[in-house]
């Protein structure tokens, strides 16, 4: 059927361009949190990042899981966790790792320095992901419920509504 493959096309271009950003994300991240006394978290940051940008998910996970720890509070590092895991095929892990992502998005959408558009792209990008791992995992209601949440969010909600 011509139109099963326009939306694995669509798809695999949507993908592309999710990796795009995520490697933007935290390049910038690590570019903003470099300090004096950060040097060992600077020099995982971009071996993170460089592992990402070659694909090798196995050098990502593990240098992202030594973020995580370093910085617990950092919802980029978990979400780029979870795209790593996913990437790498354990989704079940993916999904424990957007989980905490969002719970600290979340819980950073209340300061009063933060920019509330931005959190809110930011979670629904990671709804939209989560929902991605529960299609893997077969869990389809999840994923139907996971894309509902990104789309309240979105600015731009066509990409949830279009995994539904």
């Amino acid at each position: 059927f011509p139109y099963t493959t326009l939306f694995r096309s669509m798809r695999k271009a949507t993908m592309k361009y999710v990796l795009a950003g995520l490697i933007l994300v935290v390049g910038l991240s690590i570019a903003a949190g470099q300090a004096p006394g950060n040097d060992a978290e600077n020099a995982l940051a971009v071996k993170a990042t460089a592992a990402l940008t070659a694909r090798n998910w196995h050098e990502a996970e593990r240098a992202l899981k030594l973020l995580s720890a370093m910085e617990p509070t950092r919802s980029d590092f978990q979400k780029s966790l979870g795209d790593a895991q996913g990437n790498l095929g354990h989704y079940a892990d993916a999904v424990a790792s957007y989980d905490k992502a969002i719970a600290q998005a979340a819980k950073s959408s209340g300061d009063a320095n933060v920019d509330r558009a931005k959190v809110n792209a930011a979670l629904a990008d990671m709804f939209t992901a989560k929902g991605n791992m529960f299609l893997k995992l077969k869990k389809n209601t999840d994923a139907i419920a996971a894309y509902g949440n990104a789309a309240t969010l979105s600015s731009n909600p066509a990409v949830a509504y279009f995994n539904v």
